[in-house]
């Protein structure tokens, strides 16, 4: 909806008022005629929310050009010229863009509705106003779903990729701005988001104050190829050579066990020995449940692990292992600090797990971004504290 900031003239001649609406807009003002049979009927106030009534309807999207054609509309008694500006149209498809591609990706007019600040028969009647343009249905609808007909399809893959385009376009012509500002989708584990993105976050908000930062956890990292995500902070480096990786953080695997543990069973001497042991397994990847891998002078051995406690969550797990559970294979960043206080002590050290470095990815697209430049800095310069350092506020773990 059209935002302006709106005067209201009068001028009489005889039993007809003519009054004009000056509007103001970012990029451009414009004059609204309107005229009155009535000067009474109806009363001033309709006739100023009939003329931005009006308005609204006519500027969808925030014009930018320089010329202007004349608009009729009747309202009541009321007859009202608009002056539309001619680049409407071309502005208006590009809103339209946006438009269809949200409602695909909520998955119901419902939801589209609440996150564009519509009602549902708004956006119905939108959505009609760009299939009758169109002339073809773009999607299948009930009170409950969508979906995409073959047509909707060819215009989403199309929408996304303008779109695409010109974000890329802004991002490489705002560049060189000194100041990020603007939002900033970030994507991380639930763990690791809530015990060392968030609070960096915070951190980072204090010294950007203009960018707006929309932090999501999940159960595993989230794909960029939908573009929900401006960066994802993810162990190990992405599969994907489309997307951009940044080493933010070392990340370490060990593996620990409870002194409570220890004492009732000793400690393995090398990876076959854990076959004997209880071991607390993650079920965050079935394809691996189970499997262990180690190297020594490079040799690599892999030992299948059992035990009676599994789970798909690793706080669970740990609790499990420091109540004396068994033996677990656990991120650095997850148990630095109950190795320090001895709550857990590392076993194996001479052999070598998996690593589990941090990186920030991010599609390639945004390579020139200024808030995704400075918010990887930001974390790159926090992790790049020893985890040993002897003050325990600085310590990366």
């Amino acid at each position: 909806m059209a935002v302006f900031k709106a005067s209201l003239l009068h001028h009489g001649i005889h039993k007809t008022r003519v009054f004009w609406l000056r509007a103001e807009m970012p990029f451009c003002s414009f004059m609204l005629a309107g005229i009155g049979r009535n000067m009474r009927d109806p009363p001033e106030a309709r006739r100023k929310a009939a003329v931005a009534s009006a308005l609204h309807e006519a500027l969808v999207q925030r014009p930018c050009p320089i010329e202007f054609k004349a608009k009729t509309k009747l309202l009541g008694r009321l007859k009202i010229t608009l002056l539309v500006p001619l680049g409407y149209q071309s502005m208006s498809t590009l809103s339209e863009l946006k438009f269809f591609t949200q409602v695909v990706k909520l998955g119901s007019l419902t939801a589209a509705a609440r996150e564009l600040d519509l009602t549902p028969p708004a956006v119905s009647k939108r959505l009609a106003q760009l299939e009758a343009r169109l002339g073809v249905r773009l999607l299948n609808r009930t009170t409950r779903r969508i979906s995409v007909t073959n047509e909707g399809e060819v215009y989403l893959s199309h929408a996304q990729r303008i779109l695409s385009e010109i974000e890329e376009m802004e991002q490489m012509v705002t560049s060189s701005r000194v100041a990020p500002k603007g939002l900033l989708r970030v994507n991380t584990t639930l763990g690791f988001g809530r015990c060392y993105i968030a609070p960096r976050i915070s951190a980072f908000l204090k010294q950007y104050p203009e960018v707006e930062v929309q932090l999501i956890l999940t159960d595993r990292p989230q794909s960029l190829s939908e573009g929900e995500f401006d960066v994802v902070v993810r162990f190990g480096e992405p599969p994907d050579s489309r997307i951009i990786a940044r080493k933010i953080a070392p990340n370490q695997r060990f593996l620990c066990a409870a002194p409570k543990y220890l004492a009732q069973f000793p400690a393995p001497q090398t990876p076959e020995d854990l076959t004997r042991h209880n071991c607390i397994v993650l079920r965050q990847n079935d394809t691996a449940y189970g499997i262990w891998r180690f190297t020594h002078e490079g040799q690599s051995t892999t030992v299948k692990v059992r035990g009676n406690l599994s789970c798909n969550d690793g706080e669970v797990a740990l609790m499990w292992a420091l109540e004396g559970h068994g033996i677990l294979m656990r991120a650095e960043w997850d148990i630095a600090k109950y190795l320090r206080s001895g709550r857990l002590v590392r076993l194996l050290e001479d052999y070598e797990l998996p690593q589990a470095n941090i990186y920030a990815v991010y599609p390639e697209r945004h390579y020139l971004s200024a808030k995704v430049k400075a918010f990887i800095d930001f974390l790159v310069a926090e992790f790049a504290v020893p985890p040993d350092s002897p003050n325990q506020e600085e310590r990366r773990w």
